[in-house]
């Protein structure tokens, strides 16, 4: 009996110490290490690649803005999106700087176009107290809702069942359904930035993937150490409002005002410099110069290119990637519990 106990001892020391190295490996240590530098390149690129579209290029703006003016091909309807947009709803929404709000949500939208189907009506009292029946006498009596423009909105009128409310919804859904053709047209613009601008941080910081895994295969402990690192420090991303950006400063700003954008640049930056990732420009990061070795900076250009391309997968990808291999690799350093511990008597 006692050596079929220790028998059984020996199995369970064995396969505990077989997934340790599992879970403790080279392999997930490196993958760890591989996947939160992208996350960090990511969030770099993503600060980088909204600062141009909505700050320099006014990409967002200006989309929506063509995206009401060309909601419906009418001539008249043209009209009508002056009106709408100069709508105190709309107004309202722009921030410091900006000509046209970046975002508009489908209540402001139906709210200014109910606003322009009172201008139907001279009589304060009717504009004041509007209902589903009188939306008919309205439109019909409004010389600017002519043409498309008025069998969309008789349509959405005939659809709501005699409630105001499901007229409202309905004008809501039409435009949010205009919003995700817009919002298609602004996801293409934004990756092809987002690539280029992978590309640009990628060179200019010299993060070669190919490097960063031969350097952590040869150096076990130091692959350990990024990985550690990593999991700590995931601790730190903060995903609240859509964004992934770093939760704390790093960095002591005195202007309050700089931009959201510059200021996670600079956070991410300052922790990718405590981070033991070999990149750079340094000296043994690239191949020697003194005689060219062709066949070094080929493989320093395909790893150049596989960071760019990993870094425009997006931080929301690398970020649950991150977490899922943190967890796995955290599982395996979790003590057995003494209750199931098989002791020999």
């Amino acid at each position: 009996m006692i050596a079929i106990k220790q028998a059984i001892i020996s199995g369970l020391k064995l396969k505990k110490k077989t997934e340790d190295n599992m879970f403790s490996s080279p392999i997930l240590d490196i993958a760890v290490s591989l996947v939160f530098t992208f996350l960090l390149l990511a969030i770099i690129s993503s600060a980088i690649n909204e600062w141009i579209l909505n700050s320099v290029l006014k990409t967002r703006s200006k989309d929506l803005k063509s995206a009401i003016e060309n909601l419906l091909f009418d001539q008249q309807w043209q009209n009508i999106a002056k009106e709408i947009m100069n709508s105190p709803f709309i107004t309202s929404l722009k921030k410091n700087g900006e000509k046209f709000p970046s975002y508009i949500p489908a209540k402001n939208f139906a709210m200014a176009l109910i606003g322009i189907i009172k201008q139907g009506t001279s009589d304060p009292s009717i504009a004041k107290s509007v209902n589903i029946n009188s939306l008919r006498t309205l439109i019909d009596n409004n010389s600017l809702i002519t043409g498309d423009t008025h069998k969309v909105i008789s349509g959405l009128i005939d659809r709501a069942e005699n409630s105001f409310e499901k007229f409202q919804t309905g004008l809501e859904q039409f435009f949010d359904n205009a919003m995700d053709r817009t919002t298609g047209w602004y996801k293409r613009k934004a990756k092809r930035i987002t690539f280029t601008i992978a590309l640009v941080i990628a060179f200019s910081l010299n993060v070669d993937t190919i490097q960063i895994v031969k350097t952590f295969w040869v150096q076990p402990r130091l692959a350990a150490q990024m990985a550690e690192l990593a999991g700590s420090n995931i601790q730190s991303i903060d995903t609240t409002g859509g964004k992934i950006k770093i939760k704390e400063s790093k960095v002591t700003d005195t202007d309050n005002n700089t931009n959201e954008n510059i200021k996670t640049i600079k956070n991410v930056n300052s922790l990718l410099n405590q981070l033991p990732i070999p990149i750079g420009w340094e000296e043994g990061n690239y191949p020697a110069t003194i005689k060219f070795d062709f066949g070094g900076w080929v493989s320093k250009l395909i790893g150049l290119l596989l960071t760019a391309g990993a870094v425009s997968l997006g931080a929301p990808f690398w970020f649950d990637l991150a977490n899922k291999l943190v967890n796995v690799r955290n599982s395996g350093s979790k003590p057995e519990p003494t209750s199931k511990k098989i002791e020999s008597k």
